[in-house]
């Protein structure tokens, strides 16, 4: 009886753990802002951060949701922003939602034998060591409530529904998306996903290949081993599989990802941009 208790008290104190790290996360974003720049959407209990940018057009193609990754450099919050702003200008809604980076509690770690540690040790030698700790179902978990909320929350926007992710949680949406957890999307763009644990990391390009939806499928230079491992699978899978509407392009080694003045987008923005629109042009939108 002792062994399943402690099994359930570690449980519940690792998600509420969970909880209260987003929740600062959350917190932190919205107090880095007035109020009159961002708008809080409910996600249980929980109140997070986002930005709602309407198109500057007079007739809205749809709604964009960017998922701006804690972990990710390449498309961070502020880059995040600039991209919604230059899809807008081309007549999509957007609204960006901060993703935190969502961690276990290595501290109550059951199975110790060496089964396990040999199982663990598969782990790609140039992992981050933080990434052992990552938290794949709590993460996954979160998406499917903020993504069920971001979809009531622009219930009033017709047209249709693209979601712009990159990294780990661009490898969550695509294995949300194939197993229907979530709503499917008019189009998924995913940014280099990759998941920092081998088995995970190595079942994307199926992933891929299984989604309903069209992928467009950018590859961006230097990410990581990991996001590097797959690239070209992603895309001889998706082929022999014959899916539907899948298009992988690369992103420049030489383009800037900043700008020196505030106000001007970077030139990696404009591209990434441009992919996103031809894309979209490409499907008839």
């Amino acid at each position: 009886m002792v062994r399943p208790f402690r099994f359930i008290l570690a449980f519940l104190i690792a998600s509420a753990f969970c909880k209260m790290s987003w929740a600062s996360f959350y917190s932190d974003i919205s107090n880095a802002f007035l109020p009159n720049e961002l708008s809080q959407l409910m996600v249980g209990d929980t109140a997070v951060p986002i930005f709602d940018i309407p198109a500057s057009t007079p007739l809205s193609r749809g709604v964009v949701y960017i998922l701006a990754d804690q972990s990710s450099n390449e498309l961070n919050l502020t880059q995040s922003k600039a991209l919604a702003e230059s899809l807008s200008e081309k007549g999509w809604h957007c609204i960006v939602s901060p993703i935190p980076l969502i961690l276990g509690n290595p501290v109550w770690t059951e199975n110790t034998s060496e089964d396990a540690k040999g199982e663990n040790s598969g782990a790609h030698p140039r992992i981050d060591s933080r990434s052992t700790q990552l938290d794949y179902q709590a993460s996954a978990q979160h998406l499917v409530v903020l993504l069920n909320a971001l979809d009531n929350y622009s219930q009033g926007h017709q047209g249709f529904r693209v979601i712009v992710s990159q990294g780990m949680t661009a490898a969550q949406v695509l294995d949300l998306g194939a197993q229907e957890k979530i709503a499917a999307p008019s189009t998924l763009v995913t940014l280099s996903p990759f998941w920092p644990e081998a088995q995970i990391n190595r079942a994307i390009p199926d992933v891929i290949a299984s989604t309903s939806f069209p992928v467009l499928d950018l590859s961006l230079p230097n990410v990581n081993a990991w996001a590097h491992q797959t690239a070209s699978k992603r895309r001889h899978k998706a082929a022999t599989s014959l899916k539907l509407h899948y298009r992988q392009q690369s992103i420049p080694a030489q383009i800037s990802t900043f700008s020196l003045m505030d106000n001007d987008k970077p030139p990696y923005i404009h591209i990434l941009s441009g992919h996103i629109i031809g894309w979209t042009r490409y499907l008839g939108w």
